[in-house]
């Protein structure tokens, strides 16, 4: 006597676009390296090395996000707001006064005031 089972696919397929967060990932790269090369055209103590430092962190930044969400596929986990917190709120929260605080203190010598 055979018996029959019915198992059903608890998993759902998800579409993971690997290779157009590859190709983001290479676009953010050749960005990073033209503001790299505004600071050498700028030249050292210039009053645009805050806003050149505060462009590289935001790009670094939504790299790391890229990396994280897709290709540790943070992004597909059911509650990813614990490993969010530790692995961009802790840093942001070091990082935000030490890059912010200069940044305004450029935009407030180039205004005046």
């Amino acid at each position: 006597m055979v018996t029959q089972v019915e198992t059903q696919d608890t998993h759902e397929y998800i579409k993971r676009p690997y290779f157009l967060v590859f190709l983001m990932l290479g676009f953010l790269t050749v960005l990073e390296l033209n503001v790299g090369f505004i600071s050498d055209i700028a030249g050292e103590g210039s009053n645009v090395e805050g806003f050149i430092n505060l462009a590289l962190i935001t790009l670094a930044i939504l790299k790391a996000y890229l990396v994280a969400a897709f290709f540790m596929g943070i992004k597909y986990q059911d509650n990813p707001k614990v490993v969010w917190g530790v692995m961009f709120g802790i840093p942001m929260f070091i990082a935000l006064p030490v890059v912010v605080i200069p940044a305004l203190g450029t935009i407030v010598y180039l205004c005046g005031i």
